[in-house]
């Protein structure tokens, strides 16, 4: 009878025993089934095609603008004498009034704005800005078409690229439409020979 008591007893001790084992394999279970999954989203998420796209993108964005790009035609390009705007036009009718041809590149419409005093290229309100000091800087040794005290005329440019009228017409320069008085008061029309002038300056007339 003592013996079968003593078994009673000895199993009753081991039931903790296995109890805590339990609890402590279940709660290794459970550790490595958190760190498997967490692992395995954490890997999923760095190599998900999404996220390589999106770096690829991001990428391509900073080659893209480390390269010269062309300006799309109806670009708005604004051209201002300190707060004054002189004239806003579409990179087409630039291109026409500059003689550039092919694709125009903001480097390539800024060089050929720094003759008539232009700088800067800012972007504002998808508009490209450019800016001069002063509507007098000219290029030097050339003719250009002009007004003044009202009357159209000729100008030639010094060594300097300032203007000299050699010649004053008959003809008010308000006959023309605003557009094109406009472009003459800042001296956008300029030619290399006097003759070259001369016959602009009649067919404005004409």
């Amino acid at each position: 009878m003592n013996s079968i008591e003593n078994n009673n007893n000895n199993n009753n001790e081991k039931k903790p025993v296995d109890k805590n084992r339990m609890a402590k394999v279940l709660s290794a279970i459970a550790f490595l089934a958190i760190l498997f999954c967490g692992t395995y989203f954490i890997t999923d998420y760095f190599n998900s095609p999404s996220k390589t796209s999106a770096e690829d993108d991001e990428s391509g964005k900073v080659v893209l603008n480390q390269t010269p790009q062309a300006l799309k035609d109806d670009t708005i390009v604004i051209l201002k004498t300190k707060d004054n705007i002189d004239s806003e036009k579409k990179i087409s009718e630039l291109k026409v009034e500059l003689g550039l041809t092919g694709e125009v590149t903001k480097e390539s419409l800024a060089k050929a704005l720094k003759s008539k005093g232009y700088s800067g290229g800012e972007i504002n309100e998808d508009k490209l800005v450019f800016n001069r000091q002063s509507e007098h800087v000219l290029i030097p040794n050339k003719f250009y078409l002009g007004e003044k005290d009202g009357m159209l005329a000729i100008f030639k440019t010094d060594e300097n690229g300032k203007p000299n009228d050699i010649y004053v017409g008959e003809a008010p320069i308000n006959i023309l439409p605003e557009v094109n008085q406009q472009s003459l008061r800042n001296f956008e029309k300029y030619y290399d020979t006097e003759e070259e002038a001369h016959m602009r300056l009649t067919a404005y007339t004409s």
